[in-house]
């Protein structure tokens, strides 16, 4: 049964975060700064975990800017021990830590047959188990120390997850990976629910981010297969596209939201458009 304060609350209300703290892997840049920069926005408070040495520039005014509080810690989502650390060192200095977006992510690009064994290891043990060991620090945190308070967790999966296949693309082992992302939402979403603890993924399609800025510089014709492919013409960008989806699924507007995938794909998880498949890729 709905609480009758809801019926008091204004829908924009719904989506602010203040109060409240987040944390953002691989939230130094790209994409990842984006959703970190659209939190704080919100009033959220902002813990970004990230392999570089320092974030964006940007990253250290947003505390000024949108009165939150920000904080970096580098730490390497394939280790233990760094993960582990670098989230206590957050809890410590962070109030009301329940919420997380897993952002950090990698890809090859590159026929299956020319994969090595010591990359696919990289890129599975940093998309799944990057992705799966924040979601247990937080769960644990929540359910152990933080009883009652419940939380939301926001995973980054990907278009390539819905098994849709970008011509020039080889990126089978990526797809598989979130693929694993996305196949984790339901299953958490029934066993950390009686915690009150919500569990999303969102799954962006092509998106300009510097990784397509280097493949823009690198290959334009790759560049214009990305923004061709959706039924949409054009790529999204993270803060205007990706970031109200992960906002929304963080705050109290999706409160009754759990175990979903959003596609924000400009129509590619459904297929092709049919401007391509008319023209074909000779075209571009």
């Amino acid at each position: 049964m709905a609480d009758a304060r809801d019926f008091e609350t204004k829908v924009s209300e719904r989506f602010g975060l203040s109060g409240r703290s987040f944390i953002i892997t691989g939230g130094g840049r790209g994409m990842g700064f984006g959703l970190t920069r659209a939190i704080a926005q919100q009033g959220g408070n902002v813990a970004v975990l990230d392999l570089l040495d320092q974030p964006e520039a940007e990253f250290h005014d947003l505390a000024k800017k949108y009165n939150v509080k920000a904080v970096y810690k580098r730490a390497d989502v394939t280790d233990q021990e760094s993960l582990e650390t670098a989230f206590k060192e957050v809890v410590a200095e962070l109030p009301n830590v329940n919420g997380l977006v897993t952002a950090a992510g990698i890809v090859i690009d590159k026929p299956v047959w020319e994969h090595g064994w010591a990359e696919s290891k990289k890129l599975s043990d940093v998309n799944i188990l990057g992705t799966l060991w924040p979601v247990r620090l937080l769960a644990d945190h929540i359910v152990h120390h933080n009883k009652g308070a419940g939380g939301s967790i926001v995973m980054i999966a990907s278009v390539a997850a819905h098994g849709v296949k970008v011509p020039f693309q080889n990126i089978a082992m990526y797809a598989m990976s979130k693929a694993a992302v996305k196949g984790l939402a339901g299953p958490m979403a029934g066993e950390l629910g009686p915690y009150n603890i919500r569990i999303n993924t969102v799954s962006p399609g092509p998106t300009v981010t510097p990784m397509t800025d280097m493949l823009r510089a690198r290959d334009p014709k790759y560049y214009e297969v990305f923004k061709t492919v959706p039924f949409i013409y054009g790529m999204a960008t993270p803060e205007a596209d990706i970031a109200p989806a992960v906002v929304y699924l963080l705050s109290d507007a999706s409160k009754w939201v759990t175990g979903v995938d959003i596609p924000i794909t400009g129509g590619s998880h459904a297929g092709i458009s049919t401007e391509l498949l008319q023209k074909g890729t000779d075209s571009l």
